[in-house]
């Protein structure tokens, strides 16, 4: 409120640049021409009441000019899309394979040893996996082009990028069905499934209220896999995951889902 009250404070400065600008030039040629008019007090007011005029005229095409400059940004922007979501849930896998960490700690500790070398930590990359549920909630057409998570390692802050590939995985879908005589629950063999990639998923133009859940493949470097079980990493909050649509806008994705899910992901040990 109050800087629109100083916006219209400028007629009176562009009254005074008008009174010492162009109008201060006719002024004295009247002087010159016909002295006897410029000398009366009400000729002058009638000056300071023409640039009062031109003044007001002058500030409110200004302020026209801004408001409808604000009123196509805001059309722009409302017709941008704008993808909201929910987190289900997060994975961590590190790469040791069908061995355990501990077992991996300790064969390097007994190479170190026999070799007269220094005990080193293991360290090694794991996959981070998200599964999410994304929605575009406007009207505009739009799509999402790459994700960014930000988790904490022992009190880290790290940064990730999107991964293109869930080669080597695959989704598990645990299920069951109600007997009809007993009424008891009766497990079904699980599933497995391709992951649903969000990244392929969400590539393709996403209409309002098009919502599509998948997993997403995120890789941290050089971590301790020991460390993780007995201080694992947690999604970094309030807004963890972030989604970069074609404008290069960033979509915070910050609900989380209480239920539980019935799909995991799991190293597919069967694939060549």
């Amino acid at each position: 409120m109050f800087k629109g009250f100083w916006r219209w404070l400028r007629i009176f400065s562009l009254t005074v640049a008008l009174m010492t600008g162009p109008l201060s030039f006719v002024r004295e040629l009247l002087s010159i021409y016909s002295p006897s008019h410029i000398q009366l007090a009400s000729v002058f007011w009638h000056w300071v009441w023409i640039a009062f005029i031109f003044s007001s005229s002058i500030a409110w095409i200004a302020e026209y000019r801004r408001a409808e400059s604000l009123k196509n940004e805001l059309v722009t922007v409302k017709a941008r899309p704008s993808f909201i979501g929910h987190l289900y849930q997060f994975n961590i896998h590190p790469r040791t394979g069908v061995a355990p960490p501990k077992m991996l700690q300790e064969a390097l500790d007994i190479y170190a040893e026999r070799h007269g070398q220094p005990k080193t930590e293991l360290k090694m990359d794991c996959d981070v996996f998200i599964e999410a549920y994304i929605v575009n909630e406007r009207l505009s057409v739009g799509t999402i082009v790459e994700y960014e998570l930000e988790i904490e390692i022992e009190g880290q802050s790290l940064q990730l990028k999107s991964e293109p590939s869930f080669s080597g995985w695959i989704q598990t879908r645990s299920s069951y069905r109600i007997d009809a005589i007993t009424g008891n629950k009766m497990e079904i063999p699980l599933k497995q499934e391709e992951v649903p990639d969000l990244m392929k998923l969400t590539a393709k133009p996403m209409q309002q209220g098009h919502g599509v859940e998948g997993w997403l493949h995120f890789v941290v470097r050089d971590v301790n896999p020991l460390k993780l079980e007995s201080n694992p990493a947690k999604l970094k909050r309030p807004s963890p995951l972030k989604a970069v649509d074609g404008y290069g806008r960033e979509h915070e994705i910050t609900k989380g889902w209480k239920s539980e899910r019935e799909t995991a992901i799991a190293p597919d040990v069967h694939s060549d």
